[in-house]
């Protein structure tokens, strides 16, 4: 019974640590494609993002980890999807945030050295 306990618990550990790197490429091509202005509140909510791995459960989440308020952060979030970098969905009362299929696909590139 341990046995199978161990290697579960290793087999998860694996997993996390590939969808960690997946997310963590993908804050890499976000960050590396703005300005340096971007690093300031957006850059950590990207980065809270990848903490949470890649999905925020909610914009108030963000907006207690940023200390601001809630208006806030809905814009913030909101100026970073309309360049198509996450995804804003939502779930009932909440809203999702997320990264978008291209800007992980992109970030992976930088990973295994591909360039265009």
């Amino acid at each position: 019974m341990k046995i199978s306990l161990i290697r579960l618990k290793k087999m998860e550990n694996e997993q996390s640590k590939e969808e960690f790197n997946k997310y963590y490429w993908a804050f890499v091509y976000l960050i590396s494609t703005y300005p340096k202005s971007y690093l300031s509140k957006k850059g950590k909510i990207i980065f809270k993002m990848v903490i949470e791995g890649g999905k925020c459960r909610s914009i108030a989440q963000i907006a207690r980890y940023l200390g601001i308020d809630k208006p806030t952060a809905s814009r913030i979030c909101k100026e970073i999807q309309g360049k198509g970098d996450l995804s804003l969905n939502v779930e009932g009362n909440r809203k999702s945030v997320g990264f978008s299929d291209d800007s992980i696909k992109e970030g992976l590139k930088i990973a295994y050295g591909i360039i265009k």
